[in-house]
């Protein structure tokens, strides 16, 4: 069947289920019940410190060999694309055949792969009984590098906990020009301007 989801994984640590739980309530207005969401709302990963992947669903069946028909039975095309298999959790029992299920997908599609600098990213995965396929988007993992800083300051928030609340006071709309009135050394503007924000700081 098609479908016009999204579905969404996440990462965190033990200690940080409240922070990432506060996010995905602002972001989704849903409550984290596991490490997977899916919602009609689309947000680009990058900006938080917990969302890992996105793939806007296409098909969603509940079997593998379903998937591969319904690309075949649509004509599914695409160019300068890659397929990559999605685990949702750690325990996915798929985890060993990824590249195995990529290729059988991939093979499918009309069009050519690229490896190496894809403009489309395909995803597959497998959550609970059923298989999706779909565009993938990854958290590219950029703003990590925004931790080394060349000072530190102990009144100073992590990054972390600064791309939650530029998410918490936005809902993950970076349309919308935000104000920081008492921003310190800037490092929710910082991280709201390399989001994507227009930012007001004092």
């Amino acid at each position: 069947m098609k479908s016009n989801q999204y579905i969404y994984n996440v990462n965190y640590n033990v200690q940080d289920y409240n922070l990432c739980a506060f996010e995905a309530r602002a972001l989704f207005d849903d409550e984290l019940e596991d490490k997977v969401l899916f919602t009609d709302k689309e947000v680009e990963p990058s900006v938080s410190p917990f969302l890992k992947n996105r793939i806007k669903i296409i098909y969603k069946e509940k079997t593998f060999n379903g998937i591969l028909e319904l690309i075949i039975e649509d004509g599914f095309k695409a160019n300068d694309f890659m397929v990559k298999y999605v685990p949702m959790y750690n325990r996915d029992p798929n985890i060993g055949q990824g590249k195995k299920l990529s290729k059988e997908v991939g093979l499918r599609i009309y069009g050519y792969p690229s490896f190496k600098s894809p403009k489309i990213m395909l995803g597959i995965t497998y959550y609970q009984g059923y298989w999706y396929f779909g565009y993938l988007k990854q958290n590219n993992y950029e703003w990590r590098s925004h931790k080394q800083k060349p000072y530190s300051f102990s009144s100073a928030l992590g990054v972390n906990i600064a791309k939650v609340l530029i998410n918490v006071a936005s809902g993950g709309d970076t349309s919308k020009r935000l104000v920081d009135a008492c921003c310190g050394v800037g490092t929710v503007i910082l991280e709201g301007v390399f989001a994507g924000y227009v930012w007001l700081g004092d």
